[in-house]
């Protein structure tokens, strides 16, 4: 059925709310900008530069800029879910090609997410610079999709915690699964084609 799975990154495979939360809260404190924990986590999803306008930052490609310093201050905080190494393996042993569409940037991926074992059974990335749309635009979708050309759309399924990463996958015609074990709590997944209570639950469509 599904031949190349993509993943989102925060609170997918890693889950990193706090240390989110806390570099936004310093970050923003410095700019002296009152920010709620939870308008911080109903943001995440976008691209950081959206994030930041929407809350407030007078210069958001520089406070992209801070944020990425900052965030390793916490990195501490991070937490790969249990299950995504041997999730990834087994899609490997599968022959199930593996994508990763993220909305992090460049130096965040390098900085942030590379060092995880899961990242050794990853076929491709997409990160913020490749496209110049963001989710929940379908532009990042389509360029994961592109990565794998031998493949049609009916072959595809994304895998994400946020609305935006649903509205991106339907966009781009592709079905959607939630990473319900990450998922913004209450938010509507009615439209999703799956919701996974764990990361191995994808194995059980396959």
């Amino acid at each position: 059925m599904y031949k190349v799975i993509l993943f989102d990154v925060d609170n997918t495979l890693l889950r990193t709310d706090k240390a989110v939360w806390e570099t936004e809260k310093a970050v923003f404190d410095r700019l002296s900008i009152p920010v709620s924990k939870q308008q911080a986590r109903q943001l995440m999803g976008l691209s950081a530069v959206e994030i930041f306008k929407k809350l407030g930052s007078p210069d958001p490609k520089q406070t992209v800029q801070e944020y990425g310093k900052e965030f390793l201050r916490h990195q501490n905080l991070v937490e790969e879910f249990s299950g995504v190494t041997t999730l990834f393996e087994a899609l490997q042993n599968l022959a199930v090609r593996i994508g990763i569409v993220t909305s992090k940037t460049k130096y965040g991926w390098q900085t942030q997410v590379a060092q995880y074992e899961f990242t050794k059974f990853t076929d491709q990335v997409v990160v913020a610079e490749d496209t110049k749309q963001h989710k929940p635009h379908p532009e990042p979708l389509i360029a994961g999709m592109k990565k794998f050309p031998q493949f049609t759309k009916d072959q595809f399924l994304y895998v994400g915690d946020a609305q935006y990463d649903m509205q991106a996958a339907h966009a781009a015609g592709i079905d959607f699964g939630n990473a319900k074990w990450g998922a913004i709590p209450n938010a509507d997944f009615s439209d999703a084609e799956y919701i996974f209570e764990e990361p191995l639950d994808l194995l059980k469509i396959l």
